[in-house]
């Protein structure tokens, strides 16, 4: 994997926000046999984004990586085992809590029926055009919106999923 200085941020703002993050921590960009997992967090006020929709993930713990980070989240809130495929993006969660995230795309050849969910209220799969009806948290919104793009050039102008 590249050195993380060398993963581009999603946006310039995150550049420059980047240098005020308190903290740092992964997210998964999450593929399965049935399109892209979305985490349903809880309705608990004192997270942020209660009751949205999110990308799987967490904080980084004391010398841990970034790659490390999000296999351990994944299978923490999922019991789920997934590959790295790739490093997309650097983003900070301003409308979260602020944290520095590296996002991860991943894939996994698990099911949604063979997961076990131990965080949030809820998980599915969604195609990206459904992901982005949902109420998902701000974060989650703008990495889905710049997948888009790529994922279309990738499966030849549709996001890869029946609508």
């Amino acid at each position: 994997m590249s050195e993380q200085r060398d993963v581009p941020y999603l946006s310039v703002r995150d550049g420059e926000d980047a240098a005020h993050s308190p903290s740092t921590g992964s997210v998964a960009v999450l593929w399965c046999p049935d399109g892209l997992l979305l985490h349903h967090r809880d309705d608990d006020p004192s997270i942020s984004n209660p009751g949205r929709w999110s990308l799987f993930g967490g904080a980084t713990d004391p010398n841990e990586t970034p790659e490390q980070t999000v296999i351990r989240e994944l299978h923490e809130e999922l019991s789920v085992r997934a590959r790295v495929d790739r490093t997309l993006w650097r983003v900070v969660d301003r409308e979260g809590d602020g944290r520095l995230l590296h996002v991860f795309e991943m894939t996994t050849a698990s099911l949604p029926a063979d997961m076990e969910l131990n965080e949030g209220q809820g998980f599915a799969a969604f195609s990206l055009t459904d992901a982005l009806s949902l109420d998902l948290a701000p974060l989650a919104r703008r990495v889905i919106q710049a997948l888009r793009p790529a994922q279309a050039d990738r499966d030849g102008g549709t996001d890869g999923f029946a609508a």
